[in-house]
């Protein structure tokens, strides 16, 4: 079958985008951010019926906060940074004591 040939052709296209997503942020090139962010709203909410929406139009730049749902009350932060110290550094933030 074609089942690997395809996996390895979408897995080699992910890596490529996340060494892009990386390379360009170190420049401050942050156009492949935005449209992660654009991505991962919408796949999420195919994937589980949401609402997602990308809070910059309204909001711009939000601390430790992306996506929202208002319907279904849930937030997301989309980073290009996965490490621990990210991760607690946004949980702490003052932007997200407004939501239960």
């Amino acid at each position: 079958m074609n089942r690997t040939s395809f996996f390895n052709y979408i897995e080699e296209k992910i890596n490529l985008l996340a060494l892009r997503i990386e390379s360009k942020g170190r420049l401050n090139q942050l156009e492949l951010h935005n449209q992660s962010e654009n991505f991962y709203a919408y796949f999420l909410n195919e994937l589980y019926g949401w609402q997602l929406k990308n809070l910059n139009p309204e909001k711009q730049n939000v601390e430790a906060i992306d996506l929202i749902d208002d319907k279904n009350q849930y937030f997301i932060q989309v980073s290009a940074t996965c490490t621990k110290e990210k991760i607690e550094s946004s949980l702490s933030k003052e932007s997200l004591k407004e939501y239960e």
